[in-house]
């Protein structure tokens, strides 16, 4: 495959594909305008999502990957199609502009822009070293070998890793698939699984971890106080630059190992939970802010993109979601307490059925 149907692929598969994707589940967070950030966050949430499920039952019953491939690229087209037929007809009715929300750049201070043009500078640097430098890693023996055995003998975790041959399914592994997300994409593109975990995968979850980041600071930062959110963003960066000071820092994964499942948690599935449980907070208090009013937002479309979140936790790692269950638990807890609406804690459960259900197999296997 030529390198330009490869980059074809990607962008097909990291961008269109969860842009596409996310215009019907981005409903559960926004009813007015859709912001771009939102629906590319939530195309991205939701694919990983079905991805988990799909590849964990198909893992489980010791299936194919080309199986597991076509399954999940159905899905996913089936969603593409639906949301583009949605966002069609929302134009058709209303305007491109009047459809989706995009943040004025002239409407920003002279700092604001100052800082944001900062930012992206700093991110850019990131992305160049991520792609750049490409950090070997130990553990890569196991996960990435997993991935190209997996795209070269469409097998998925039937054969050792390190030293070939049959091997026994383990459930700390096969329980958090993230390594057959790799496989799949090799797949796709007729690349190297190594190629695609060390100089694809770092340069779209960075990104999407900055986006995360932006929508948890626009929660904290209403449009009142909108410049504080570029000094937020730009705090983040130098945290992620600087925050290497041991191996095992969220800030090491995430420069160095962006394409572990442990990075995907430590990185998005934790910063994206946080994210909607801060939505959940704003929605829940006594005081609706006009923010949250504009939205449009449900309390059940919260949990339930709670919920994808939490799928997404189990497939980047299985012993993760120990971590989600104690924090949503006790972030849930707070909010009752706090905000006087203890309907949450029943409806928050219900989001960790998947945490539950993952550990009772991890226990039981």
């Amino acid at each position: 495959m030529s390198i330009l149907q490869q980059a074809v692929c990607f962008i097909v598969w990291l961008c269109l594909i969860p842009m596409l994707a996310g215009i019907i589940p981005s409903y559960l967070l926004e009813k007015g305008k859709k912001r771009i950030g939102t629906v590319y966050l939530s195309g991205w949430i939701f694919m990983l999502a079905f991805f988990q499920i799909i590849a964990s039952i198909m893992v489980l019953s010791r299936q194919s990957l080309s199986e597991l491939a076509w399954l999940f690229s159905t899905v996913m087209y089936f969603m593409a199609l639906a949301g583009c037929f949605v966002m069609l007809v929302g134009i058709s009715r209303e305007s491109v502009r009047g459809y989706f929300f995009a943040p004025s750049w002239r409407r920003m201070s002279g700092s604001e822009r100052a800082t944001w043009i900062f930012f992206i500078l700093l991110v850019s640097f990131q992305l160049f070293l991520s792609v750049y430098i490409s950090t070997p890693d130990g553990d890569d023996a196991y996960y990435v070998a997993h991935a190209q055995i997996a795209a070269q003998k469409d097998t998925m975790y039937l054969e050792n890793a390190y030293v070939g041959g049959y091997g026994a399914l383990d459930a700390r592994h096969v329980l958090a698939p993230f390594p057959m997300f790799i496989a799949f994409l090799s797949r796709k593109s007729n690349m190297h699984a190594s190629a695609v975990a060390h100089t694809i995968l770092p340069f779209a979850l960075i990104i999407l971890t900055y986006l995360i980041y932006y929508k948890a600071a626009s929660i904290l930062f209403p449009d009142h106080e909108r410049e504080k959110r570029s000094v937020f963003m730009t705090l983040m960066v130098g945290m992620q630059l600087f925050g290497s000071y041991s191996i095992y820092t969220n800030e090491t994964f995430f420069v160095t190992r962006t394409w572990q499942g442990k990075s995907v948690l430590a990185n998005i599935a934790i910063p994206a939970a946080f994210y909607i449980l801060l939505r959940i907070c704003a929605y829940t208090e006594t005081e609706r802010t006009d923010e949250e009013i504009e939205y449009g937002t449900t309390l059940p479309g919260l949990m339930m993109s709670l919920l994808a979140v939490n799928l997404v936790g189990a497939l980047a790692s299985s012993l993760g979601l120990l971590l989600l269950c104690f924090l949503e638990g006790l972030f849930l807890v707070v909010i009752a307490v706090r905000n006087k609406r203890f309907s949450v804690i029943p409806a928050g459960m219900v989001s960790m059925v998947p945490c539950v259900i993952y550990i009772l197999i991890y226990v039981l296997w």
